[in-house]
């Protein structure tokens, strides 16, 4: 039994690797499907179609079993979900900033202040 256990070992190890990495993607496309919708007015018209496309690309080789194309797939997604997270921060900067202005505009007063005992 030993003996049976250590020649499967490798077959066993490699079989848990494929189970990892598809997690992995259907993980990673269920976080870019909720990006996508929950912040659709954010992205850039050409980013989010880079980006559905290859969540698209990700979920056929998911769908085939395809490790080789799958671990590409996932290498070439995340790169375009980094470039669209850094575009949709630009964004929020930029709106930030004219908010930031507008708010230098009130009637603050600082004040100091004592706690009674």
């Amino acid at each position: 039994m030993v003996r049976e256990a250590e020649e499967n070992k490798a077959e066993d190890e490699k079989r848990k690797e494929e189970i990892e990495l598809k997690n992995k993607a259907e993980q990673f496309i269920n976080q870019i499907d909720d990006t996508l919708q929950n912040d659709q007015a954010k992205i850039p018209e050409d980013q989010r179609n880079e980006v559905q496309t290859l969540r698209d690309e990700l979920k056929k080789a998911v769908d085939e079993n395809d490790l080789d194309t799958l671990k590409e797939k996932i290498d070439a997604l995340e790169k375009a979900a980094q470039e669209m997270g850094a575009a949709m921060y630009q964004q929020q900067d930029g709106a930030g900033d004219s908010q930031t202005q507008e708010s230098n505009d009130d009637d603050v007063v600082d004040a100091e202040f004592k706690e009674k005992s």
